[in-house]
């Protein structure tokens, strides 16, 4: 349904509340966390500006108890209660386990330009992050203005600033991995607002898998007040779901064209990395993303550099942020264009950069156009009332545009170089081709971070260490399969000596006795306790209840959501449909929108003139081809009833 949405968020082990004062709004957004964890997002009717605690409940239990008992099981699979098989009624009695893990230092950095108003909420926010010694960084793009640089000197003193001169988000973003301390350099938008644990979940996540060199995260709309916030969200938004997923390059199984639909990976509204990992792929290229002609791409081809360096990028979603979106039309149209564009863009960017994957790329190119844009554009074109056909053309042929764009901007980006200096040493010195002047892949690269000179002393950065890239496998054989034990009895422990292998074979014990296997295509990489955790989970769900061996797993099932619901579930609290609706004096019409059906219209009629209510009730016909005459004479049986003439053909 489309309309005004109200967003709330609700932790369930807090004491549900009624929701008042919705009028003008069609439908509640919940974002549902359990133990701090986003689960999902549930869509609830209001009526009447109303919307009754129990209601809401009902509505977040139905849709959601699959991720609820997931996340219950998660959570006794991670504390010493898995040493023995609970009961559904135990399982929602089970703590959620603390974080014990020594967490890395953090920059983040907010590149912004000329947007000192939402510069200023996104700090509000970092603000409350609960990180120790987070260092946040402003990075002001080329403002024209003074606005962004007196925002922080005057309501942010903690927070520090520097001016990057070369306009363009991405020289922005090499500014700051030149600027930042922390081992970790975290991304995010001026027009977002972090969870105050955002920043506490991306270092938890490289501190529990230390093979993993970039992280990307949950992304929820802050609003939708508007027609353009909600068709943003419709045509997509930037949500990738609430389960961690990993990628890597090598993962047995997986074509390699895959690894450039990176727009999966997350985006670069809240993205973070090992700043070590830049010294080897090198820096973002300023030749793509807002600022240039190509107007996207430039986190689509960081995260791709990484996947394609060998390393390991995660998507945790409990690195949580509200993004605020384009709130007027046109503003948006443009930001779907670019989609197109910036996506073409980065495949022609990273063509050049690697000639001898330009069958993969192709190869994703055609499976955009076949599944994606081709199919969204029959439907726009044949279904009238689903996303606009303006936008969805206008993607299609943003990807179309985007062909020529990468080398204009490639261009422009040697001019600024030119213009201001170096930033980035031989990025655009004279080359053969193209290609070379892009870095190569599992090599050093071309692009090269250079300190500040105009910041002389202690706080100049260093360039980072080099990484340590994973070598290429040896596998035993070309189909070899690690087989490893998991003992849940004595806690989960990640398995890290299967790095010759692309699968590992895990089978799961309790006390030496098998609960179940299954297989991981873990691509030459060990597997995190976390990871295990969460495919245990997924593979055997409730056969970790107690008397898994003798009964069905979906009457497991069913007993744990009967559990769930008995311990979320508020009593004795009444339900919208227990709710009275206005009073009497308030008037309603019924609108029927008919074409030359004179029989059904007569039923129609017939049952709404039946209709016994306290409350006066208005009935109009709308007559969509009134020339034919056959839709007055069954109205004119029944007195009272209005009938309207709309000559225009469409209901």
């Amino acid at each position: 349904m489309r309309g005004r949405t109200y967003i709330t968020v609700i932790e369930l082990t807090a004491p549900p509340h009624d929701l008042d004062g919705l009028d003008g709004y069609v439908q509640v957004q919940v974002l549902t966390r359990l133990h701090g964890t986003p689960i999902g997002m549930v869509t609830v009717p209001i009526r009447n500006g109303h919307v009754a605690a129990a209601s809401l409940m009902t509505e977040v239990l139905d849709h959601l108890r699959r991720p609820i008992i997931r996340h219950l099981l998660q959570d006794l699979l991670a504390s010493p209660a898995a040493a023995q098989a609970p009961r559904a009624d135990d399982l929602v009695q089970v703590a959620h386990p603390a974080s014990t893990e020594t967490l890395p230092s953090m920059t983040v950095a907010v590149c912004t330009r000329d947007r000192p108003d939402d510069l200023a909420r996104c700090l509000e926010a970092l603000e409350r992050s609960d990180y120790p010694g987070l260092d946040v960084l402003v990075v002001d793009n080329a403002s024209r203005t003074d606005q962004t640089a007196q925002i922080v000197r005057d309501r942010f003193p903690q927070v520090r600033y520097v001016r990057e001169p070369r306009p363009g988000l991405d020289w922005a973003r090499n500014r700051a991995i030149l600027e930042a301390r922390g081992e970790i350099l975290a991304y995010t938008d001026d027009d977002v607002m972090v969870d105050a644990g955002w920043a506490r979940a991306i270092g938890a996540a490289f501190a529990r898998n230390p093979e993993v060199a970039g992280v990307t995260g949950l992304v929820v709309p802050y609003e939708l007040e508007t027609d353009a916030q909600v068709l943003f969200e419709e045509n997509g938004g930037f949500g990738r779901g609430f389960s961690r997923r990993w990628w890597r390059t090598g993962e047995p199984g997986v074509p390699r064209w895959t690894r450039y639909g990176t727009g999966a990976y997350g985006t670069g509204a809240n993205m973070a990395f090992r700043r070590s990992v830049f010294a080897h792929i090198g820096p973002f290229d300023p030749a793509l993303d807002v600022g240039t002609v190509t107007n996207g791409g430039g986190d689509l081809d960081i995260l791709f550099r990484l996947v394609q360096a060998g390393l390991t990028v995660m998507y945790e979603p409990e690195a949580l942020v509200f993004h605020r979106h384009r709130r007027d039309y046109e503003t948006l149209r443009r930001q779907i264009d670019n989609n197109g564009i910036g996506l073409v863009s980065f495949l022609v960017r990273e063509a050049l950069a690697f000639p001898h994957e330009r069958r993969e790329i192709l190869q994703l190119a055609k499976w955009w156009v076949k599944h994606y844009a081709f199919p969204r554009t029959a439907i726009a074109l044949t279904r009238p009332g689903g996303i606009p056909r303006d936008l969805v053309l206008g993607e299609v042929l943003g990807g179309i545009v985007g062909l020529g764009r990468y080398h204009a901007a490639r261009r422009n980006a040697a001019r600024i170089e030119q213009e201001h200096g170096p930033q980035i040493a031989g990025a655009f010195q004279p080359a053969t081709s193209d290609a070379a002047l892009i870095t190569t892949e599992r090599a050093a690269p071309l692009l090269h971070l250079v300190p500040d000179p105009t910041r002389p002393g202690p706080d100049v950065p260093h360039v980072p260490d080099a990484v340590a890239l994973p070598d290429a496998p040896t596998p035993a054989t070309e189909s070899s399969i690690a087989v490893r034990l998991v003992e849940i009895a004595s806690g989960i422990q990640p398995i890290t000596d299967v790095a010759g292998y692309g699968w590992t074979r895990v089978e799961v014990l309790r006390h030496g006795r098998p609960l179940g296997f299954f297989q991981i295509a873990n691509g030459y990489q060990p597997i995190s306790t976390e990871r295990l955790i969460d495919e245990i989970t997924d593979h055997l769900g409730a056969t970790l209840l107690e008397s898994a061996y003798s009964r069905r797993r979906d009457e497991l099932e069913q007993e744990a959501v009967a559990a769930v619901r008995r311990r979320f579930l508020p009593a004795g609290r009444p339900r919208d449909a227990d709710i009275p609706g206005p009073p009497p004096s308030v008037d309603v019409s019924v609108v029927v929108a008919t074409r030359n059906r004179p029989d059904d219209l007569l039923r129609c009629l017939e049952s709404l003139t039946r209709l016994e209510s306290p409350r006066t009730i208005e009935i109009i016909i709308v007559d969509n081809d009134p020339a034919s005459g056959l839709t007055p004479p069954v109205v004119a049986r029944f007195p009272g009833v209005r009938l309207v003439s709309e000559l225009r053909g469409g209901l």
